[in-house]
């Protein structure tokens, strides 16, 4: 129970095709075993399409249920983010899917305002932890990446909020230096492991995707990177002993400033 296996995936996305986008996954994943946790890209099944509302689904839609069917095939957690509608709004929202439903979901809080996602889509206003195995994880998803004081790590009379901090991206080539760097600062400054899992090819719009995939420890250091712009599978065991040894030796938690967000109405 003390290690976590991830597989990261990225992958191609066909534009605004959910079923193409769910086959080519179907085939991609075909095989896969012994993972406890399947992360994939934002927007997995239709890109960065943000003026399309049709192609939001349902949270019991047939993208939800093709998560939950390839959760229990493959015994995995499956994560990822899909537009949802709800009550006349619309989300950018990220589902954990165990064998048994849904474990939980995340809003994205942090829309992308120089592409006018905010214009289709209303922000989240909670983080959420998901608990799989030994670990407690913390989804956030792409532009959520650029502000630390959301995804910062707290410490309470249990311990760490998380362990684990997971961003879902469509993280364009312009900004793919950007994308290393912070996801580095994001796992020192928390004192935990961070996932970043970004899309590869060209969108709609023409914008290429080429950051690889990034598994990162709690001291900052990669251990796990995918080939750059292609499609690539990338698994990589998390040790929970070590992380709360690591914790224990070099305790900066105790120092931390305690503070408090204010949320505006939604």
């Amino acid at each position: 129970m003390d290690k976590l296996t991830v597989l990261l995936v990225q992958h191609d996305i066909v534009w605004e095709n959910p079923e193409a986008n769910r086959q080519h996954l179907t085939e991609l994943l075909k095989g896969v075993s012994d993972v406890d946790l399947i992360v994939l890209p934002e927007f997995f099944n239709t890109g960065f399409s943000v003026n399309n509302r049709d192609l939001a689904e349902n949270s019991d839609g047939p993208t939800v249920q093709w998560m939950k069917q390839l959760a229990k095939q493959t015994g995995a957690v499956v994560c990822g983010t899909l537009p949802i509608k709800e009550e006349g709004k619309l989300y950018n929202r990220g589902f954990y899917i165990g064998a048994g439903g849904i474990l939980g979901f995340y809003n994205k809080r942090h829309l992308f305002s120089p592409g006018d996602e905010q214009l289709l889509y209303t922000p989240g206003r909670e983080n959420i932890c998901i608990h799989v195995k030994s670990f407690n994880i913390r989804p956030q998803i792409c532009y959520d990446l650029r502000f630390p004081v959301w995804s910062r790590n707290r410490l309470t009379s249990t311990g760490f909020e998380y362990d684990v901090l997971i961003y879902h991206a469509n993280w364009p080539d312009p900004r793919g230096e950007v994308w290393r760097q912070l996801l580095i600062a994001r796992a020192l400054e928390n004192q935990a492991y961070v996932i970043g899992v970004n899309r590869i090819g060209t969108d709609g719009q023409g914008m290429t995707y080429s950051a690889p995939a990034l598994a990162i420890d709690y001291k900052g250091r990669i251990m796990a990177e995918g080939k750059s712009g292609v499609e690539d599978l990338l698994r990589v065991e998390l040790d929970w002993e070590s992380l709360s040894a690591f914790r224990k030796k070099f305790n900066v938690s105790r120092d931390w400033d305690d503070f408090t967000l204010n949320i505006e109405p939604s």
